[in-house]
């Protein structure tokens, strides 16, 4: 598995090569108990102990995690807020980085939190978090007026289909089962 730290998009999980390599590797890591009935989930003969329904959990369990692994496509990681940020944005922000890196070189050369410049510094680099944070706001605010003006009332048709696509909640996705041997999984 990727040590890396990912999200998995399930909606475009392809669930037939899902099942698929499930079952061969399910026929791999936990063979028959019972050769002529397939039977893997428990011996005809005999109730299971306690450790051998363990043992068969865990193997299911990494089974199932590994064929996630192999299968699922991986959303590559991005910023979200990276769509709203403007020239200004941008701008406030390497000034943040510059009051953030002189507050830690004040700090490093005098080491009092209540130094008289490391508390004037501090006051900037709040004053530029809000103003990022303002402009953050404005501009996701302005995107969505732009989307809301697009809707045209006089067009129903259309007016609705654009409502729905922003507003209605999407439906969950249908994982079918899994089926092995004849029992459901």
């Amino acid at each position: 598995m990727d040590s890396g730290v990912h999200r998995l998009n399930f909606k475009q999980t392809n669930w037939k090569k899902f099942q698929e390599r499930f079952i061969r590797g399910y026929r791999e890591e936990c063979p028959p108990f019972d050769a002529e009935n397939d039977s893997t989930i428990a011996p005809g003969d005999r109730n299971l102990s306690n450790e051998e329904i363990l043992q068969y959990l865990l193997k299911l369990e990494n089974l199932t995690l590994q064929t996630i692994e192999q299968v699922v496509p991986k959303i590559k990681p991005r910023n979200n807020m990276e769509g709203y940020e403007t020239a200004a944005i941008k701008r406030l922000k390497k000034v943040k980085s510059f009051l953030l890196t002189r507050v830690n070189k004040i700090y490093r050369r005098y080491g009092d939190y209540h130094h008289p410049i490391l508390v004037e510094f501090k006051s900037l680099l709040k004053i530029a978090r809000d103003l990022i944070r303002q402009h953050y706001v404005n501009e996701v605010n302005s995107q969505w007026r732009e989307k809301l003006k697009g809707i045209s009332p006089s067009d129903p048709e259309s007016m609705f289909t654009k409502i729905n696509t922003l507003f209605r909640k999407k439906s969950r996705i249908a994982v079918p089962r899994i089926k092995v041997g004849g029992s459901e999984i």
